[in-house]
């Protein structure tokens, strides 16, 4: 049997261990933790809110496109579950406040984008007010975010191409879009280039 496959045994084990006092609101316990980063280290795990007397456990690979394989074993291994949903991959969501990431904070109403072709998948360009050269890594990991927001983990790895940022001021008006209407044009255009 492979190291993977155990792990995942070991981690579901663990789960109905706690099954209990998770179902109830508690966190996920050190314990949990570790037993998800035997699966593979860059699995991540999140609890949705009670909805109809069921739970979401969503599966997620923390954005690294290595792991999929795992959110995948991962969620075929699980055991029946009756007050429970298992969720591959961190799901669409509206865009709510602000977004922060180290030190910095945006407000996504401020942000336009475009997509564009060329390379694997639609590519995008955001154009974000306040972004620098020197500044990418931070603006990138708070563009990846907002993007698994609108368009789910799972499209951002497999379907987005490139992902450009340059500052509000290269924006084109005509050409660039509000972010609201992001999921749309996205799925028309992966659609498109699908046929």
């Amino acid at each position: 049997m492979a190291l993977q496959e155990v792990a995942i045994r070991e981690f579901w084990r663990g789960f109905l261990r706690e099954e209990e006092a998770i179902y109830g609101g508690a966190e996920l316990n050190a314990v949990l933790r570790e037993l998800i980063e035997r699966v593979h280290p860059d699995l991540e795990f999140d609890i949705g809110p009670l909805d109809g007397g069921r739970r979401k456990i969503v599966i997620s690979a923390g954005g690294i496109r290595e792991a999929f394989p795992a959110v995948e074993a991962l969620a075929q291994g699980a055991p029946q579950l009756n007050r429970w949903e298992v969720v591959r991959y961190r799901q669409r969501r509206p865009l709510r406040g602000k977004f922060a990431i180290g030190g910095l904070t945006l407000s996504p109403d401020t942000i336009r984008f475009e997509i564009s072709s060329g390379g694997p998948g639609a590519g995008i360009v955001l154009y974000m007010p306040g972004y620098t050269r020197a500044e990418h890594s931070r603006y990138l990991a708070l563009a990846l975010l907002l993007l698994d927001t609108l368009l789910g983990e799972y499209d951002v790895e497999m379907k987005l191409g490139t992902i450009g940022i340059e500052p509000s001021e290269k924006e084109n008006s005509s050409r660039a879009l509000t972010l609201d209407r992001l999921p749309g044009v996205f799925d028309a255009y992966a659609h498109e280039s699908r046929n």
